[in-house]
């Protein structure tokens, strides 16, 4: 991990570039620390305490003191010091020149020194032996002097701390750490607070951060690329590509960047004339991929995600096209319980192609699934997977520069091909299969997008939780009237306002609609939860 923000693999004896697996902004992992402490301590959080530590104020910040650890430093600096000084007075009190009385002094002075240092051992061996961690019985009090304004400022903070704030997170959080399950990463963290009788650790704390990007690191985890001895450094092999000028500069970092070694081997050889690496497959060397790689990556009018970035993913549609490759044609009213979206208007989406942004240099987002019978009602609407020439469903949504059409067959074929002049015989390797994500890391994705779209509510979204009608189900137009009524005014200004606090709170998974004409909104169990908690 670097700067707090990037998780990296490490650089190992058969690797030359060190692998990018996450991405995160400095934002998400403070104000997710913060949320999840909050919620820990509401709700309860293991404690221990921490043995022989007590927090001193500095000038500038309160610090942690290890205060066992300094003891038995001291005890082992005074053993040392009487085990020289039992030695030098054992010689002395046998030196011939001595006399009886002087003598007998050195020898009680050796016999003390000899007894001070094995107290001192068994101090030692005591100290050594109490538990680093002691749970606490019973309540205890904490000093909050320290902690609570830390994470109040940090919470407000945005991710951009001061060299102040900076310190006082340091006393705050003993340990942080990441850990990725389901193709999510989640922050850990344990807290240290001050309390009457020394330091207590809370935690671990944890919390969802996300894949750690929508490209290719979240799928470098699961995929590494081909490791060889021998092979040169991205920037070597983008030098020699750019070199030739047949290839622009972003189009060979894009290249080198793919989680597929492959990849570049491929251009390497058709554009600077190497020879093929013997780990490269005879998929990869088909004439017809390597003519259509070759035709995608030097392009002269290429445009891409900029930055030498590989791939874009998108788990919403990813879960969508597992949905509709498993189940075939389905009716969106029935299908809705069962798909994990945020409302039936982002399934109907995704039934279309998406512009890009305005200004964006990359080509528009295919469709992911196709619709087969349009109604007035969304509930009605009928819609089923794209379909292969081989006669199967799609079932790869990825987002690479090779692959225009967004999605691929089980069978290596780009679905509707001819639309973007690819030939009939294209076939991509079976290493592509593995731009699919499980469905279960799609779902924790998609979960874990949900929850960091439950921030404050605003008051009207409040008040709309409250009304009687959500409980029952009611429409926006009934829903309008019971709001009227509780303020107390014959009529209110909540046209557009209302519709976008529904569709927010349908984002964050409190209320949903049923897709009829008009909308039949109701609460969630969350949003029941949610209601119950406050």
């Amino acid at each position: 991990m670097r700067a707090g923000r990037q998780v990296t693999s490490a650089v190992t004896a058969d690797s030359t570039d060190m692998q990018n697996v996450g991405y995160f902004k400095a934002a998400t992992i403070v104000e997710g620390f913060v949320d999840a402490t909050i919620d820990a301590l509401r709700t309860g959080v293991p404690v221990s305490r921490l043995p022989g530590q007590s927090v001193f104020a500095s000038t500038h910040v309160h610090q942690v003191v290890d205060v066992r650890a300094d003891q038995i430093a001291a005890l082992e600096h005074a053993r040392d010091q009487a085990e020289r000084l039992a030695v030098r007075a054992r010689a002395l009190s046998l030196a011939e020149e001595m006399d009886e009385a002087e003598s007998l002094d050195y020898a009680a002075t050796a016999r003390k020194a000899r007894r001070d240092a094995a107290e001192a051992r068994q101090k030692i061996a005591e100290l050594r032996d109490m538990p680093t961690n002691v749970a606490p019985i019973g309540e205890f009090d904490a000093l909050t002097d320290v902690w609570i304004p830390a994470l109040a400022r940090l919470r407000r903070s945005s991710g951009r701390v001061s060299q102040r704030d900076y310190l006082a997170l340091k006393t705050v959080v003993r340990k942080y750490w990441q850990v990725r399950r389901d193709g999510v990463w989640y922050g850990r963290a344990t807290i240290m607070v001050n309390t009457s009788d020394g330091v207590a650790e809370l935690g671990p704390i944890e919390w969802p951060l996300g894949r750690g990007g929508k490209g290719t690191q979240a799928l470098a985890v699961n995929m590494p690329r081909t490791r060889v001895l021998s092979r040169d450094s991205r920037k070597t092999v983008v030098a020699r590509l750019v070199a030739t000028g047949r290839i622009e500069r972003d189009a060979a970092l894009t290249a080198c960047n793919a989680p597929f070694s492959e990849l570049s081997a491929v251009l390497l050889h058709e554009i600077c004339g190497d020879a093929y690496p013997a780990w490269v497959s005879d998929q990869w060397r088909d004439p017809t991929f390597v003519q259509w790689l070759v035709r995608v990556y030097t392009d002269p009018k290429w445009a891409w995600l900029g930055r030498g970035k590989y791939s874009e993913l998108s788990s919403l549609r990813q879960h969508i096209v597992n949905y509709a490759a498993e189940r075939g044609e389905f009716v969106l009213g029935e299908a809705a319980p069962d798909l994990y979206a945020f409302d039936l208007h982002t399934v109907v989406r995704l039934a279309h192609d998406a512009p890009a942004a305005a200004g964006a240099r990359i080509r528009d987002w295919r469709s992911s699934i196709e619709p087969v019978e349009y109604t007035r009602e969304f509930a009605t609407r009928r819609y089923a997977p794209v379909a292969c020439a081989c006669g199967q469903p799609a079932t790869v949504s990825t987002r690479v520069p090779e692959i225009p059409r967004d999605l691929l067959c089980a069978c290596g074929r780009m679905p509707q091909g001819e639309r973007f002049g690819a030939p009939a015989t294209l076939r991509f390797p079976d290493e592509y299969q593995a731009l699919r994500v499980p469905d279960a890391e799609c779902l924790a994705d998609v979960r874990a997008q949900n929850e960091r779209r439950r921030v404050a509510l605003t008051p009207m979204q409040l008040q709309l939780l409250s009304l009687d009608g959500l409980r029952s189900g009611a429409s926006a137009k009934a829903l309008r009237q019971e709001l009227n009524e509780r303020n107390g005014q014959e009529r209110l200004d909540y046209g557009a306002g209302l519709s976008v606090a529904l569709r927010r709170l349908q984002r964050q998974g409190y209320v949903t609609e049923d897709g009829a004409r008009p909308a039949i909104w109701g609460l969630t169990d969350d949003g029941v939860e949610y209601l119950a908690s406050r």
